[in-house]
Protein backbone atom coordinates (compact mmCIF):
# COMPACT_ATOMS: atom_id res chain seq x y z
CA UNK A 1 0.00 0.00 0.00
CA UNK A 2 1.19 3.68 -0.35
CA UNK A 3 1.61 4.97 2.73
CA UNK A 4 3.65 8.06 1.67
CA UNK A 5 1.52 11.79 1.37
CA UNK A 6 1.79 13.46 -1.95
CA UNK A 7 0.35 16.20 -3.23
CA UNK A 8 -2.82 17.41 -4.85
CA UNK A 9 -2.39 16.83 -8.74
CA UNK A 10 -5.10 19.46 -9.00
CA UNK A 11 -2.63 21.96 -7.04
CA UNK A 12 0.41 20.61 -9.29
CA UNK A 13 -1.62 21.43 -12.56
CA UNK A 14 -2.37 24.49 -11.57
CA UNK A 15 1.36 25.56 -11.08
CA UNK A 16 3.11 23.68 -13.73
CA UNK A 17 0.48 22.86 -16.30
CA UNK A 18 3.29 22.06 -18.69
CA UNK A 19 4.80 19.05 -17.00
CA UNK A 20 5.07 16.17 -18.85
CA UNK A 21 2.98 12.98 -17.79
CA UNK A 22 4.70 11.27 -15.50
CA UNK A 23 5.42 7.37 -16.22
CA UNK A 24 2.81 4.77 -15.59
CA UNK A 25 3.65 2.57 -12.48
CA UNK A 26 5.37 -0.60 -13.37
CA UNK A 27 3.34 -3.74 -12.12
CA UNK A 28 5.80 -4.31 -9.03
CA UNK A 29 4.97 -0.81 -7.90
CA UNK A 30 1.21 -0.47 -8.54
CA UNK A 31 1.17 -3.41 -6.68
CA UNK A 32 2.51 -1.63 -3.76
CA UNK A 33 -0.10 1.20 -4.30
CA UNK A 34 -3.02 -0.57 -3.98
CA UNK A 35 -5.30 0.11 -1.08
CA UNK A 36 -6.28 -3.64 -0.38
CA UNK A 37 -4.59 -6.44 1.18
CA UNK A 38 -2.63 -8.53 -1.74
CA UNK A 39 -3.41 -12.08 -2.07
CA UNK A 40 -0.10 -14.15 -2.78
CA UNK A 41 0.05 -17.82 -3.93
CA UNK A 42 2.92 -19.49 -2.40
CA UNK A 43 4.42 -21.69 -4.28
CA UNK A 44 1.32 -21.51 -7.01
CA UNK A 45 -1.81 -22.60 -5.67
CA UNK A 46 -0.20 -25.84 -3.67
CA UNK A 47 -3.09 -26.29 -1.51
CA UNK A 48 -4.97 -27.84 -4.93
CA UNK A 49 -1.66 -28.69 -7.15
CA UNK A 50 2.03 -29.98 -7.14
CA UNK A 51 4.17 -27.06 -5.26
CA UNK A 52 6.50 -25.17 -7.53
CA UNK A 53 5.50 -26.30 -11.13
CA UNK A 54 3.50 -25.42 -14.42
CA UNK A 55 -0.54 -26.57 -13.19
CA UNK A 56 -0.13 -24.73 -9.66
CA UNK A 57 1.55 -21.27 -11.40
CA UNK A 58 -1.28 -21.58 -14.04
CA UNK A 59 -4.34 -22.30 -11.19
CA UNK A 60 -2.86 -19.29 -9.28
CA UNK A 61 -3.55 -17.47 -12.16
CA UNK A 62 -6.81 -18.07 -12.79
CA UNK A 63 -7.35 -17.80 -9.09
CA UNK A 64 -6.57 -13.97 -9.84
CA UNK A 65 -3.65 -13.90 -7.69
CA UNK A 66 -1.77 -10.67 -7.18
CA UNK A 67 1.14 -12.31 -7.18
CA UNK A 68 2.80 -16.27 -7.82
CA UNK A 69 5.42 -17.18 -5.00
CA UNK A 70 8.21 -19.50 -6.55
CA UNK A 71 11.45 -20.60 -5.85
CA UNK A 72 14.60 -20.84 -7.44
CA UNK A 73 17.99 -22.83 -7.45
CA UNK A 74 20.74 -23.42 -10.02
CA UNK A 75 21.50 -26.84 -11.55
CA UNK A 76 24.77 -28.18 -12.52
CA UNK A 77 25.13 -26.25 -15.89
CA UNK A 78 23.75 -22.95 -14.51
CA UNK A 79 19.76 -22.75 -15.33
CA UNK A 80 18.17 -21.21 -12.97
CA UNK A 81 15.51 -23.82 -11.51
CA UNK A 82 12.14 -24.15 -9.96
CA UNK A 83 12.16 -25.77 -6.78
CA UNK A 84 11.68 -25.25 -3.10
CA UNK A 85 13.59 -27.94 -1.69
CA UNK A 86 18.09 -27.89 -2.10
CA UNK A 87 17.46 -31.54 -2.51
CA UNK A 88 14.87 -33.58 -4.77
CA UNK A 89 13.87 -36.26 -2.85
CA UNK A 90 10.72 -34.63 -1.27
CA UNK A 91 8.62 -33.42 -4.37
CA UNK A 92 9.89 -35.61 -7.31
CA UNK A 93 10.74 -39.47 -7.73
CA UNK A 94 14.03 -38.93 -8.17
CA UNK A 95 15.09 -41.18 -5.08
CA UNK A 96 12.99 -43.75 -6.29
CA UNK A 97 14.36 -43.52 -9.73
CA UNK A 98 18.44 -43.31 -8.65
CA UNK A 99 18.35 -45.07 -5.55
CA UNK A 100 19.28 -43.14 -3.33
CA UNK A 101 18.59 -39.62 -1.49
CA UNK A 102 19.98 -36.30 -0.30
CA UNK A 103 19.65 -36.14 -3.88
CA UNK A 104 20.90 -31.67 -4.30
CA UNK A 105 19.82 -29.92 -7.37
CA UNK A 106 22.72 -28.69 -8.09
CA UNK A 107 24.04 -32.23 -8.81
CA UNK A 108 22.38 -32.56 -12.02
CA UNK A 109 22.09 -30.79 -15.57
CA UNK A 110 18.71 -29.41 -15.53
CA UNK A 111 17.86 -32.11 -18.49
CA UNK A 112 17.76 -34.39 -16.24
CA UNK A 113 15.96 -32.88 -13.91
CA UNK A 114 13.31 -31.96 -16.38
CA UNK A 115 12.86 -35.80 -16.81
CA UNK A 116 11.47 -36.64 -12.88
CA UNK A 117 8.04 -36.71 -11.73
CA UNK A 118 6.96 -33.82 -9.63
CA UNK A 119 3.57 -34.69 -9.40
CA UNK A 120 2.89 -38.33 -7.74
CA UNK A 121 4.39 -37.59 -4.19
CA UNK A 122 1.28 -35.51 -4.07
CA UNK A 123 -1.35 -38.41 -4.33
CA UNK A 124 -3.60 -39.74 -6.80
CA UNK A 125 -5.39 -37.63 -9.15
CA UNK A 126 -2.71 -34.80 -9.64
CA UNK A 127 -1.99 -33.02 -13.09
CA UNK A 128 1.27 -34.03 -14.81
CA UNK A 129 3.94 -32.15 -13.62
CA UNK A 130 7.83 -31.69 -14.06
CA UNK A 131 9.97 -29.26 -12.44
CA UNK A 132 10.30 -26.12 -14.95
CA UNK A 133 12.99 -23.46 -15.30
CA UNK A 134 12.15 -20.23 -14.24
CA UNK A 135 11.76 -19.03 -17.49
CA UNK A 136 9.23 -21.47 -18.33
CA UNK A 137 7.61 -20.51 -15.10
CA UNK A 138 7.48 -16.73 -15.80
CA UNK A 139 6.13 -17.48 -19.50
CA UNK A 140 3.07 -19.02 -17.46
CA UNK A 141 2.64 -16.29 -14.37
CA UNK A 142 3.17 -12.69 -16.24
CA UNK A 143 0.28 -13.75 -18.15
CA UNK A 144 -1.85 -13.00 -15.42
CA UNK A 145 -0.13 -12.37 -12.59
CA UNK A 146 2.86 -10.53 -11.46
CA UNK A 147 5.68 -13.48 -10.03
CA UNK A 148 7.38 -12.98 -6.63
CA UNK A 149 10.96 -14.78 -7.13
CA UNK A 150 12.64 -15.97 -3.93
CA UNK A 151 16.04 -16.77 -4.11
CA UNK A 152 17.60 -19.64 -2.57
CA UNK A 153 20.90 -20.29 -4.27
CA UNK A 154 22.74 -18.09 -6.73
CA UNK A 155 24.81 -15.00 -7.53
CA UNK A 156 22.34 -11.92 -7.53
CA UNK A 157 23.85 -11.43 -11.28
CA UNK A 158 22.17 -14.38 -12.29
CA UNK A 159 18.80 -13.15 -11.45
CA UNK A 160 19.42 -9.32 -12.63
CA UNK A 161 20.55 -10.85 -16.10
CA UNK A 162 17.80 -13.22 -16.55
CA UNK A 163 15.19 -10.47 -15.74
CA UNK A 164 17.31 -7.58 -18.08
CA UNK A 165 17.35 -10.56 -20.93
CA UNK A 166 13.18 -10.69 -20.76
CA UNK A 167 12.55 -7.44 -20.07
CA UNK A 168 11.46 -7.94 -16.73
CA UNK A 169 12.96 -5.53 -14.10
CA UNK A 170 10.38 -4.34 -12.36
CA UNK A 171 7.32 -6.52 -13.70
CA UNK A 172 7.98 -8.67 -10.90
CA UNK A 173 9.11 -8.59 -7.20
CA UNK A 174 12.65 -10.46 -6.11
CA UNK A 175 12.72 -11.71 -2.39
CA UNK A 176 15.47 -13.57 0.05
CA UNK A 177 16.45 -14.60 3.36
CA UNK A 178 19.88 -14.04 2.38
CA UNK A 179 19.76 -10.00 3.22
CA UNK A 180 23.54 -9.62 1.41
CA UNK A 181 22.18 -11.08 -1.71
CA UNK A 182 19.06 -8.56 -1.65
CA UNK A 183 21.85 -5.49 -0.72
CA UNK A 184 24.32 -6.79 -3.53
CA UNK A 185 20.95 -7.06 -6.22
CA UNK A 186 19.86 -3.43 -5.37
CA UNK A 187 23.30 -2.20 -5.98
CA UNK A 188 23.29 -3.85 -9.78
CA UNK A 189 19.23 -3.00 -10.16
CA UNK A 190 18.52 0.09 -7.82
CA UNK A 191 14.62 0.14 -9.11
CA UNK A 192 13.79 -3.62 -8.57
CA UNK A 193 11.26 -3.78 -6.11
CA UNK A 194 12.92 -6.48 -3.51
CA UNK A 195 11.59 -8.15 0.04
CA UNK A 196 13.53 -8.84 2.89
CA UNK A 197 12.72 -12.64 4.33
CA UNK A 198 12.52 -13.07 7.41
CA UNK A 199 12.91 -13.95 10.35
CA UNK A 200 16.89 -15.72 10.02
CA UNK A 201 17.26 -18.83 12.73
CA UNK A 202 20.19 -17.11 14.08
CA UNK A 203 22.68 -14.34 13.50
CA UNK A 204 26.20 -14.52 13.87
CA UNK A 205 26.64 -17.93 14.94
CA UNK A 206 23.81 -18.38 17.49
CA UNK A 207 20.08 -18.95 17.46
CA UNK A 208 17.75 -16.17 17.77
CA UNK A 209 15.43 -16.23 21.05
CA UNK A 210 11.91 -16.15 19.92
CA UNK A 211 11.80 -12.22 20.83
CA UNK A 212 14.75 -11.36 18.54
CA UNK A 213 12.63 -13.27 16.17
CA UNK A 214 9.44 -10.99 16.24
CA UNK A 215 8.73 -7.88 13.79
CA UNK A 216 10.95 -4.64 15.36
CA UNK A 217 12.54 -1.76 14.67
CA UNK A 218 16.11 -3.33 14.14
CA UNK A 219 14.95 -5.64 11.77
CA UNK A 220 12.90 -3.12 9.34
CA UNK A 221 15.92 -0.37 9.81
CA UNK A 222 18.44 -2.91 8.29
CA UNK A 223 15.88 -4.19 5.51
CA UNK A 224 15.60 -0.44 4.42
CA UNK A 225 19.51 0.15 4.86
CA UNK A 226 19.52 -2.81 1.96
CA UNK A 227 17.35 -1.50 -0.57
CA UNK A 228 13.82 -3.59 0.25
CA UNK A 229 10.61 -2.25 0.09
CA UNK A 230 9.00 -4.92 1.41
CA UNK A 231 9.57 -6.71 4.98
CA UNK A 232 8.23 -10.14 4.34
CA UNK A 233 7.80 -12.29 7.87
CA UNK A 234 5.79 -15.17 9.44
CA UNK A 235 3.12 -14.54 12.13
CA UNK A 236 5.09 -12.75 14.69
CA UNK A 237 4.32 -9.15 13.64
CA UNK A 238 1.97 -6.80 15.80
CA UNK A 239 0.53 -3.78 15.35
CA UNK A 240 3.10 -1.23 16.61
CA UNK A 241 5.92 -3.17 14.07
CA UNK A 242 3.74 -2.84 10.92
CA UNK A 243 3.04 0.89 11.70
CA UNK A 244 7.09 1.19 12.33
CA UNK A 245 7.14 -0.58 9.17
CA UNK A 246 4.77 1.77 7.10
CA UNK A 247 6.38 4.74 8.39
CA UNK A 248 9.06 3.91 7.18
CA UNK A 249 7.86 3.17 3.50
CA UNK A 250 8.25 0.22 3.71
CA UNK A 251 5.02 -2.72 3.41
CA UNK A 252 4.47 -5.88 5.31
CA UNK A 253 3.32 -9.07 3.71
CA UNK A 254 3.23 -12.17 6.00
CA UNK A 255 3.57 -15.85 5.31
CA UNK A 256 2.32 -18.71 5.04
CA UNK A 257 -1.50 -18.37 6.43
CA UNK A 258 -4.39 -20.59 5.42
CA UNK A 259 -6.60 -19.71 8.44
CA UNK A 260 -8.93 -17.48 7.27
CA UNK A 261 -9.67 -16.46 10.50
CA UNK A 262 -5.75 -15.31 11.28
CA UNK A 263 -5.62 -13.84 7.84
CA UNK A 264 -8.71 -11.33 8.90
CA UNK A 265 -6.59 -10.50 12.12
CA UNK A 266 -3.42 -9.41 9.96
CA UNK A 267 -5.32 -7.41 7.93
CA UNK A 268 -6.50 -6.18 11.05
CA UNK A 269 -3.52 -5.15 11.95
CA UNK A 270 -2.46 -3.50 9.01
CA UNK A 271 -0.39 -6.12 7.31
CA UNK A 272 -0.56 -5.21 3.07
CA UNK A 273 0.26 -8.84 1.65
CA UNK A 274 -1.19 -12.43 2.93
CA UNK A 275 1.29 -15.40 1.81
CA UNK A 276 -1.16 -18.59 0.95
CA UNK A 277 -1.20 -21.97 -0.24
CA UNK A 278 -4.79 -21.00 -0.58
CA UNK A 279 -5.53 -18.41 -2.29
CA UNK A 280 -8.99 -19.05 -3.21
CA UNK A 281 -9.90 -19.08 0.22
CA UNK A 282 -7.83 -15.83 0.89
CA UNK A 283 -10.18 -14.29 -1.49
CA UNK A 284 -13.22 -15.43 0.39
CA UNK A 285 -11.81 -14.47 3.63
CA UNK A 286 -10.55 -10.72 2.99
CA UNK A 287 -12.45 -7.47 3.28
CA UNK A 288 -12.81 -6.73 -0.57
CA UNK A 289 -12.56 -9.98 -2.78
CA UNK A 290 -12.20 -8.92 -6.45
CA UNK A 291 -14.16 -10.21 -8.91
CA UNK A 292 -12.92 -13.73 -10.39
CA UNK A 293 -11.56 -14.29 -13.43
CA UNK A 294 -13.74 -15.63 -16.11
CA UNK A 295 -12.56 -18.20 -19.33
CA UNK A 296 -12.96 -17.31 -23.12
CA UNK A 297 -16.40 -16.07 -23.50
CA UNK A 298 -17.67 -15.89 -27.52
CA UNK A 299 -17.82 -12.68 -29.39
CA UNK A 300 -22.01 -11.58 -28.98
CA UNK A 301 -21.86 -13.43 -25.67
CA UNK A 302 -22.69 -11.74 -22.78
CA UNK A 303 -23.54 -11.89 -18.68
CA UNK A 304 -27.10 -12.96 -18.30
CA UNK A 305 -27.24 -14.64 -14.42
CA UNK A 306 -25.17 -13.30 -12.33
CA UNK A 307 -25.82 -15.54 -8.50
CA UNK A 308 -23.18 -14.71 -5.55
CA UNK A 309 -25.56 -16.01 -2.79
CA UNK A 310 -24.88 -13.65 0.16
CA UNK A 311 -27.69 -13.29 1.54
CA UNK A 312 -30.36 -15.52 3.09
CA UNK A 313 -32.74 -14.21 0.39
CA UNK A 314 -30.68 -16.10 -2.30
CA UNK A 315 -32.17 -19.13 -1.14
CA UNK A 316 -35.63 -18.17 -2.70
CA UNK A 317 -34.29 -17.52 -5.82
CA UNK A 318 -33.78 -21.28 -5.73
CA UNK A 319 -35.88 -24.76 -6.63
CA UNK A 320 -34.63 -27.14 -4.03
CA UNK A 321 -35.45 -30.79 -3.56
CA UNK A 322 -35.01 -30.32 -0.11
CA UNK A 323 -34.97 -26.68 1.05
CA UNK A 324 -34.16 -27.53 4.71
CA UNK A 325 -30.79 -29.28 2.99
CA UNK A 326 -29.88 -26.15 1.97
CA UNK A 327 -28.82 -22.85 3.77
CA UNK A 328 -27.43 -19.50 3.57
CA UNK A 329 -23.53 -19.84 4.55
CA UNK A 330 -21.28 -16.57 5.94
CA UNK A 331 -18.07 -16.71 7.44
CA UNK A 332 -16.55 -13.59 7.97
CA UNK A 333 -17.29 -11.57 4.95
CA UNK A 334 -17.50 -15.18 2.56
CA UNK A 335 -20.75 -16.14 1.72
CA UNK A 336 -22.04 -18.92 -0.02
CA UNK A 337 -24.77 -21.38 -0.74
CA UNK A 338 -23.84 -24.30 1.33
CA UNK A 339 -25.39 -27.87 0.61
CA UNK A 340 -25.81 -28.75 4.17
CA UNK A 341 -27.24 -32.55 4.77
CA UNK A 342 -28.84 -34.95 2.57
CA UNK A 343 -32.36 -33.94 1.08
CA UNK A 344 -35.35 -35.60 1.91
CA UNK A 345 -35.74 -36.59 -1.58
CA UNK A 346 -36.88 -39.99 -3.52
CA UNK A 347 -36.51 -38.99 -7.57
CA UNK A 348 -38.55 -41.40 -9.84
CA UNK A 349 -35.53 -42.73 -11.24
CA UNK A 350 -32.13 -43.60 -10.40
CA UNK A 351 -30.23 -40.16 -10.21
CA UNK A 352 -29.27 -37.51 -7.76
CA UNK A 353 -30.92 -36.61 -4.51
CA UNK A 354 -29.44 -32.96 -3.72
CA UNK A 355 -30.58 -30.62 -6.38
CA UNK A 356 -30.92 -26.88 -6.11
CA UNK A 357 -32.38 -25.03 -9.56
CA UNK A 358 -32.12 -21.44 -10.72
CA UNK A 359 -36.02 -20.34 -10.59
CA UNK A 360 -37.66 -18.45 -13.29
CA UNK A 361 -36.09 -18.81 -16.64
CA UNK A 362 -34.36 -21.64 -18.80
CA UNK A 363 -31.19 -21.76 -20.95
CA UNK A 364 -30.53 -23.56 -24.38
CA UNK A 365 -26.38 -22.53 -25.19
CA UNK A 366 -24.78 -20.93 -22.39
CA UNK A 367 -21.80 -20.73 -20.84
CA UNK A 368 -21.71 -21.75 -16.96
CA UNK A 369 -19.25 -20.80 -14.29
CA UNK A 370 -19.04 -21.49 -10.62
CA UNK A 371 -16.93 -22.08 -7.71
CA UNK A 372 -17.47 -25.17 -5.58
CA UNK A 373 -16.23 -26.65 -2.36
CA UNK A 374 -16.61 -30.22 -1.81
CA UNK A 375 -16.99 -30.74 1.88
CA UNK A 376 -17.58 -34.59 2.10
CA UNK A 377 -15.07 -37.30 3.20
CA UNK A 378 -12.85 -38.24 0.59
CA UNK A 379 -13.84 -41.81 -1.28
CA UNK A 380 -14.00 -42.62 -5.10
CA UNK A 381 -17.65 -41.25 -6.00
CA UNK A 382 -16.82 -38.05 -3.78
CA UNK A 383 -18.97 -35.62 -5.90
CA UNK A 384 -20.52 -32.24 -6.74
CA UNK A 385 -22.62 -32.15 -9.80
CA UNK A 386 -23.88 -28.94 -12.01
CA UNK A 387 -27.68 -29.60 -13.91
CA UNK A 388 -28.97 -28.80 -17.24
CA UNK A 389 -31.49 -28.70 -19.46
CA UNK A 390 -33.23 -29.57 -16.60
CA UNK A 391 -37.11 -30.40 -18.16
CA UNK A 392 -38.85 -32.12 -14.70
CA UNK A 393 -37.44 -34.36 -12.49
CA UNK A 394 -36.70 -37.63 -14.95
CA UNK A 395 -35.59 -35.68 -17.81
CA UNK A 396 -32.37 -33.71 -17.29
CA UNK A 397 -28.60 -33.53 -17.88
CA UNK A 398 -26.04 -33.43 -15.26
CA UNK A 399 -22.30 -33.47 -15.01
CA UNK A 400 -20.76 -35.59 -11.98
CA UNK A 401 -17.29 -34.50 -11.02
CA UNK A 402 -16.01 -37.15 -8.72
CA UNK A 403 -12.91 -38.23 -6.88
CA UNK A 404 -12.33 -41.23 -9.60
CA UNK A 405 -14.11 -42.00 -12.91
CA UNK A 406 -16.00 -45.34 -13.52
CA UNK A 407 -19.50 -46.03 -15.09
CA UNK A 408 -20.96 -44.37 -12.41
CA UNK A 409 -19.25 -41.44 -11.33
CA UNK A 410 -17.26 -38.80 -13.19
CA UNK A 411 -18.95 -38.28 -16.23
CA UNK A 412 -21.81 -36.55 -18.27
CA UNK A 413 -25.01 -38.18 -17.83
CA UNK A 414 -28.81 -37.96 -19.08
CA UNK A 415 -31.82 -38.68 -16.98
CA UNK A 416 -34.40 -39.69 -19.55
CA UNK A 417 -37.00 -41.22 -17.88
CA UNK A 418 -34.66 -43.82 -16.84
CA UNK A 419 -31.89 -43.95 -14.45
CA UNK A 420 -29.12 -42.19 -15.01
CA UNK A 421 -26.85 -43.09 -18.24
CA UNK A 422 -23.29 -41.97 -18.93
CA UNK A 423 -22.82 -40.15 -22.35
CA UNK A 424 -19.33 -39.07 -21.91
CA UNK A 425 -16.98 -39.77 -25.58
CA UNK A 426 -13.90 -38.70 -23.06
CA UNK A 427 -13.23 -38.33 -19.15
CA UNK A 428 -10.05 -38.26 -16.96
CA UNK A 429 -9.67 -40.35 -14.15
CA UNK A 430 -10.94 -38.08 -12.28
CA UNK A 431 -10.19 -34.93 -9.83
CA UNK A 432 -8.46 -34.12 -6.32
CA UNK A 433 -11.01 -31.95 -4.32
CA UNK A 434 -9.00 -31.76 -1.10
CA UNK A 435 -9.93 -30.54 1.57
CA UNK A 436 -11.51 -26.89 1.92
CA UNK A 437 -10.12 -25.93 -1.67
CA UNK A 438 -12.47 -23.93 -3.68
CA UNK A 439 -12.32 -25.19 -7.25
CA UNK A 440 -13.65 -23.57 -10.46
CA UNK A 441 -16.04 -25.57 -12.69
CA UNK A 442 -16.97 -24.41 -15.84
CA UNK A 443 -19.93 -25.85 -18.17
CA UNK A 444 -20.17 -24.86 -21.66
CA UNK A 445 -23.42 -26.26 -23.96
CA UNK A 446 -23.75 -25.84 -27.39
CA UNK A 447 -27.54 -26.80 -28.05
CA UNK A 448 -27.69 -27.29 -31.88
CA UNK A 449 -24.60 -29.63 -31.74
CA UNK A 450 -25.30 -31.28 -28.74
CA UNK A 451 -21.95 -30.33 -27.85
CA UNK A 452 -20.79 -30.66 -23.80
CA UNK A 453 -17.45 -29.55 -22.13
CA UNK A 454 -16.84 -29.21 -18.61
CA UNK A 455 -13.62 -28.02 -17.35
CA UNK A 456 -12.32 -28.33 -13.56
CA UNK A 457 -9.94 -25.18 -12.58
CA UNK A 458 -7.78 -25.36 -15.76
CA UNK A 459 -10.40 -23.59 -17.67
CA UNK A 460 -8.55 -24.18 -21.23
CA UNK A 461 -8.59 -28.07 -21.57
CA UNK A 462 -11.65 -29.73 -20.82
CA UNK A 463 -11.94 -32.97 -18.17
CA UNK A 464 -15.12 -34.36 -19.47
CA UNK A 465 -16.39 -34.03 -23.39
CA UNK A 466 -20.01 -35.64 -24.15
CA UNK A 467 -22.28 -34.76 -27.32
CA UNK A 468 -26.26 -34.99 -27.19
CA UNK A 469 -29.27 -32.81 -28.19
CA UNK A 470 -32.63 -35.21 -26.43
CA UNK A 471 -32.81 -31.70 -24.29
CA UNK A 472 -31.77 -28.61 -25.97
CA UNK A 473 -33.40 -25.72 -23.70
CA UNK A 474 -33.86 -26.28 -19.57
CA UNK A 475 -32.72 -25.04 -16.26
CA UNK A 476 -29.73 -25.03 -14.49
CA UNK A 477 -28.95 -26.09 -10.94
CA UNK A 478 -26.27 -27.22 -8.75
CA UNK A 479 -26.05 -29.75 -6.24
CA UNK A 480 -24.44 -33.19 -5.16
CA UNK A 481 -25.63 -37.36 -6.42
CA UNK A 482 -25.45 -37.93 -2.16
CA UNK A 483 -22.64 -35.82 -0.85
CA UNK A 484 -22.06 -32.29 0.72
CA UNK A 485 -20.39 -29.00 -0.29
CA UNK A 486 -20.98 -25.45 -0.99
CA UNK A 487 -21.17 -23.13 -4.50
CA UNK A 488 -20.78 -19.80 -5.43
CA UNK A 489 -19.71 -17.15 -7.96
CA UNK A 490 -22.16 -18.77 -10.39
CA UNK A 491 -21.87 -17.20 -13.81
CA UNK A 492 -23.77 -17.72 -16.76
CA UNK A 493 -23.06 -16.35 -19.98
CA UNK A 494 -25.63 -16.70 -23.24
CA UNK A 495 -26.40 -15.47 -27.11
CA UNK A 496 -29.45 -14.50 -25.97
CA UNK A 497 -31.77 -14.08 -22.99
CA UNK A 498 -32.81 -16.94 -20.90
CA UNK A 499 -36.54 -17.83 -21.74
CA UNK A 500 -38.75 -16.96 -18.34
CA UNK A 501 -40.36 -19.77 -17.20
CA UNK A 502 -42.98 -19.78 -14.19
CA UNK A 503 -43.60 -23.41 -13.72
CA UNK A 504 -41.30 -24.89 -10.88
CA UNK A 505 -40.22 -28.34 -10.98
CA UNK A 506 -39.65 -28.88 -7.40
CA UNK A 507 -42.63 -26.75 -5.14
CA UNK A 508 -41.75 -25.68 -2.12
Amino acid sequence: MNHVATCSFLALSMVAPALAPLHAASPAESLLNLDRPLVIAHRGYSAAAPENTLPAFQLAVTAAADLVELDYHHSRDGILTVLHDHTLDRTTDATRRWGRTNLHVSEFPFAELESLDAATWRGSNQPPAFIPTLDQALDVIQKGSVTLIERKAGAAADCVQLLRRRKLVNQVVVQAFDWAYLEDYHKLEPDQVLGALGPWGQFGGKKLTDDEKKLSPRWIDEAKRIGARIIVWNRQVDLAAVRDAHAKGLDVWVYTIDDPALMRQLVELGVDGIITNNPGLAWRALPRPVSPLHGPIPEGWKLVTEEHFDSDASLDRLERTDRNAWKHSADGSSHALELASQSKYTPPVRSPVNIALLSGQTYGDFILEGDFLQTGREYGHRDMCVFFGFRDASHFYYTHVATAADDHAHNVFIVDGAPRRKLTNRTTTGVNWGQNIWHRIRIERRAATGSIRVFFDDLTTPIMEATDTTFTQGKIGFGSFDDTGKIDNIRIWAPTSPTPSSSRIFGE
